[in-house]
C-alpha cells in the first residue's frame, strides 16, 4: 500500500517531536498519544522490560498507556498468559516482531475461545490489537495498539505506518543516548551558561565537532534553526569560534 501525502505529512510531525523529546522516559510517555495521531486506535500502551524468551515472557519494569487501564493484576494476567500470545510465538522464532496484527494469526471467532481474550482483553473491551516491538541486549520495549473486536481492524496503512515509526524510534532513542554524551540533565553548561534546554541539545552535538546539518538532522531541526542556536551558544559562552566553543563545553574534573 502507498501512503498519502497526508500520511507522511502527519508522520513527519510525530517524528519531529520524538526526535525534541529531552530523554527517554519523556520519549516513552508521550508515545502512545504520538502513534495514535497517525494510527487510529482506542487505546495505546509502551511496556518496557527485560525479554526472557526462556520462558516465553517479560520482566516488566515501566508502562505508560493513552489511559490508565493497566494495573498490577491485569499486568499479572498478561504475564502469565504471554507464553501463548501470538507475537511471542513469533519472538521465538525469528527474535523480532515488525509491525503484526493479532487477526493475521487469529480470527475474532478463535480469539474469543482463547483465555488470552477472555482475561486480557474482554476486561477493556479490547481484541483488535496491532502491535510492533524492539529488542536489544535482552532489553524489549513493546508498543500496542487496540480497537474494539466489533469494530474495523486495523488495515495495510496502519501496519505501514507502525513499522516506519519503529525504525524512527529506535533511532530517537539512540539518539537520546548519544545525546547525554558526557552530560546528565544536571551537567554545567545549561546552569554555568545560561543555555536554554534546546541550546544545550545543541551544544552538546557541538562540542563532539557535528557539523549544524548533522545537528539539524540528529535533533530534527532546520539547518538555519541550528545557525541560530549556535550564534546564541557562542555568545553566551563569549567565544567567537566552534574551537573555542567546544574547549569551553569541555567537562571538568568536577563534572
Amino acid at each position: 500500500m502507498q501512503l498519502t501525502n497526508r500520511d507522511l505529512g502527519a508522520l513527519k510531525d510525530v517524528l519531529a517531536e520524538m526526535h525534541a523529546a529531552p530523554d527517554d522516559d519523556a520519549l516513552l510517555a508521550a508515545l502512545p498519544g504520538y502513534v495514535m495521531r497517525v494510527v487510529p486506535a482506542g487505546y495505546a500502551q509502551v511496556v518496557r522490560g527485560d525479554l526472557l524468551l526462556a520462558r516465553g515472557t517479560l520482566r516488566v519494569s515501566s508502562w505508560w498507556e493513552s489511559e490508565p487501564i493497566l494495573d498490577t493484576s491485569l499486568m499479572d494476567r498478561i504475564l502469565r498468559l504471554l507464553p501463548t500470545h501470538p507475537f511471542m510465538k513469533v519472538l521465538e522464532h525469528t527474535g523480532e516482531l515488525d509491525a503484526a496484527r493479532l487477526s493475521d494469526f487469529l480470527t475474532a471467532r478463535e480469539l474469543r475461545r482463547t483465555r488470552l481474550y477472555a482475561e486480557t482483553m474482554r476486561p477493556f473491551d479490547g481484541g483488535r490489537l496491532l502491535a510492533v516491538g524492539l529488542f536489544e541486549g535482552g532489553r524489549a520495549l513493546a508498543l500496542s495498539l487496540s480497537r474494539r473486536l466489533r469494530d474495523r481492524d486495523f488495515g495495510q496503512r496502519d501496519v505501514d505506518m507502525l513499522s516506519l515509526l519503529r525504525a524512527q524510534l529506535r533511532l530517537a532513542r539512540r539518539n537520546l543516548a548519544r545525546r547525554r554524551g558526557p552530560w546528565t540533565a544536571e551537567r554545567r553548561p545549561r546552569a554555568s551558561f545560561g543555555l536554554t534546554p534546546r541550546e544545550d541539545e545543541v551544544a552538546t552535538w557541538l562540542a563532539r565537532g557535528k557539523t549544524n546539518a548533522e545537528i539539524g538532522v540528529i535533533l530534527g531541526m532546520r539547518s538555519r534553526t541550528v545557525e541560530k542556536h549556535v550564534e546564541r551558544i557562542l555568545a553566551k559562552l563569549g567565544v567567537d569560534n566552534r574551537t573555542a566553543a567546544s574547549l569551553a563545553l569541555a567537562p571538568t574534573e568536577a563534572d
